[in-house]
């Protein structure tokens, strides 16, 4: 089953009620739900927590305007559950909730586990969402044959991000008929209307917000897999090579202050650290910013890619961010490089920066790209993976 992003036909048969866990709820998540209550009224959704640590955005789902139901388990934040509580509170929800399917969201976490089983020992639909893929971190073979026994028994079908990840679900023992594309979305109307008002503004806000007149922008948790450290030691080789852009680094993290004193010792005075950024700050940087950096070395997919496009900006992407095949066109809309290879990110750097690279053309098809990644395609593909997806005839013994 291919993404489409059709919006099912009125003559289609009646859909059945869905409940959507969710470890936490965050911006997007709730552009997605409201997207999806346009389409349907038959759901709901279970949160386990309003946030996780280090997700400062404010509790979304206190929002009046909101036309669905959620249900909070635990009033703290995710990482302060013990996991046994989590999976009792899983399971108690589910039975009052009488959902005929029920959509897990990955299975490294007890409570999305406790999800699956309930849905399989009760007779109902069981889907999973994730956007994991083979080339994200080092696999073990014993635990990938396990995984894939896992899917197979638990899950009736996948609602993945892209071909990476449809690609290691098949080879795992999954059905690829039984897979649908397009779970990774943004708010784009957030990021393009935000974007287009800060260009709109773009003097006053530059100084206000102190930002150079043109600049790189990465937006990453300071942590290690997201690789600035490598990005610090590619932007002085590319300000040595007479590039002229700056360089923003939006986000907080352990490694802040690691990274902070880096760009001290190497004499960077054009980065700016500005740390945690609201959500309704995040697209005037976007949209004053000349392009995106992502140097993830390990990515599942790389939602950041999606709200740059969404403010029409090429994008410069790590090869080992899972949206690569689907946003990245090198060439066309940016560039992709190895994350490890230091002079490789300069040169990427070099290039987009140029006069000659054509920047508002790649802008241009990076909007294009991104419509369809949206929470009206998010919602569609959903609903038509529900209508398409029945319970297994018997039931799996439990792991």
């Amino acid at each position: 089953m291919s993404f489409s992003g059709r919006r099912p036909d009125e003559n289609e048969p009646k859909r059945r009620s869905v409940c959507i866990l969710s470890s936490s709820t965050g911006p997007y998540h709730m552009a997605r739900y409201q997207a999806l209550a346009e389409l349907s009224k038959d759901f709901r959704v279970i949160r386990f927590a309003p946030r996780r640590a280090g997700y400062l955005w404010r509790d979304p789902a206190g929002d009046e305007q909101r036309d669905f139901d959620i249900t909070t388990l635990f009033d703290k934040p995710l990482e302060h559950v013990r996991s046994r509580k989590l999976a009792a509170a899983v399971n108690d929800s589910l039975a009052r909730s009488g959902a005929d399917v029920v959509v897990a969201v990955g299975y490294s976490n007890r409570g999305m586990r406790a999800a699956a089983r309930w849905a399989r020992r009760n007779g109902r639909t069981s889907l999973m969402t994730t956007d994991t893929w083979a080339g994200d971190k080092k696999r073990l073979w014993l635990k990938e044959s396990l995984k894939g026994r896992w899917c197979r028994k638990m899950y009736d079908g996948m609602f993945l991000s892209g071909s990476r990840s449809r690609d290691y679900f098949v080879g795992l023992g999954f059905p690829s008929e039984n897979i649908q594309l397009g779970m990774d979305v943004i708010d784009d109307r957030h990021f393009r209307e935000g974007a287009g008002l800060a260009r709109s503004r773009s003097r006053e806000l530059r100084t206000r917000l102190g930002l150079p007149e043109d600049y790189f922008i990465c937006v990453a948790r300071h942590s290690p897999e997201k690789n600035l450290a490598r990005l610090l030691d590619a932007f002085r080789m590319y300000r040595e090579r007479d590039g002229r852009w700056g360089l923003v680094l939006a986000g907080d993290g352990p490694l802040r202050r690691d990274l902070e004193q880096k760009a001290g010792r190497l004499g960077l005075r054009d980065v700016r650290f500005t740390g945690w950024l609201d959500y309704e700050l995040l697209p005037a940087y976007y949209g004053l910013a000349g392009a995106l950096i992502l140097p993830s070395i390990s990515e599942p997919w790389g939602l950041v890619v999606n709200e740059a496009m969404a403010c029409g900006l090429p994008v410069l992407v790590s090869r080992k961010c899972g949206c690569g095949p689907e946003l990245c066109l090198p060439g066309k809309n940016g560039y992709a490089f190895d994350p490890w290879n230091v002079g490789g990110i300069a040169e990427v750097m070099l290039r987009l920066s140029s006069k000659e690279c054509g920047l508002e053309a790649m802008g241009r098809l990076s909007r294009d790209l991104v419509e369809k990644y949206t929470p009206r395609t998010w919602a569609a593909s959903l609903l038509e993976l529900v209508q398409h997806s029945s319970p297994k005839r018997t039931r799996a013994r439990q792991p």
